[in-house]
C-alpha cells in the first residue's frame, strides 16, 4: 500500500501531515494523485477511481492542489458542508462495476472546521473495475 506518510495510519492524518506534502514536494504518482477540487464529472472521477483500484492501489487526495511538475503545491479547502463523502459514494456504486473497495476520510482545518481535505484510500483490487 501507500507510505507516502510513513507509518501513520491513515485514520490518524492530520493537516500537518498534508502539509509536509508541500513542504517536501511530494509528486504525483501511479499511488498518490491530487485534485484541487472535487470536479463535477462524475465519469471522469470514476476513471480515477477504477484505474487506481486496477492498478497498485493508492491514495487521492481532493483539495490538494499541484504545480506544473506534478508536485503538491498548496492546499485548497473543500467546504465541509460539502457532502463529498455521500456524492462520491454515489458515483462509485453507480457509475463502477463491480464496486470497488474504497475507504474515505476528511481532515478538518486546524483553525476552521469549516474547511476540510478529502482523502479517499483504494486499495488495489483482484477484480478489474470498469466505468459504466
Amino acid at each position: 500500500m501507500v507510505y507516502v506518510f510513513g507509518n501513520k495510519k491513515f485514520e490518524e492524518l492530520v493537516e500537518s501531515d498534508i502539509q509536509l506534502l508541500i513542504t517536501n514536494q511530494e509528486e504525483e504518482s501511479i499511488v498518490l494523485e491530487f485534485k484541487k477540487e472535487l470536479t463535477s464529472n462524475s465519469k471522469e472521477i470514476a476513471k480515477d477511481i477504477s484505474s487506481m483500484s486496477n492498478s497498485e492501489g493508492g491514495i487521492i487526495l481532493y483539495g490538494l492542489d499541484e504545480n506544473d511538475d506534478g508536485k503538491a503545491s498548496s492546499i485548497t479547502w473543500i467546504n465541509s458542508s460539502e457532502s463529498i463523502e455521500e456524492r462520491i459514494e454515489n458515483i462509485i456504486a453507480t457509475t463502477i462495476n463491480p464496486i470497488p473497495p474504497f475507504k474515505g476520510f476528511p481532515i478538518l482545518k486546524s483553525n476552521d472546521p469549516t474547511k476540510k481535505i478529502y482523502l479517499l484510500l483504494i486499495p488495489k483490487s483482484n477484480n478489474l473495475h470498469m466505468v459504466i
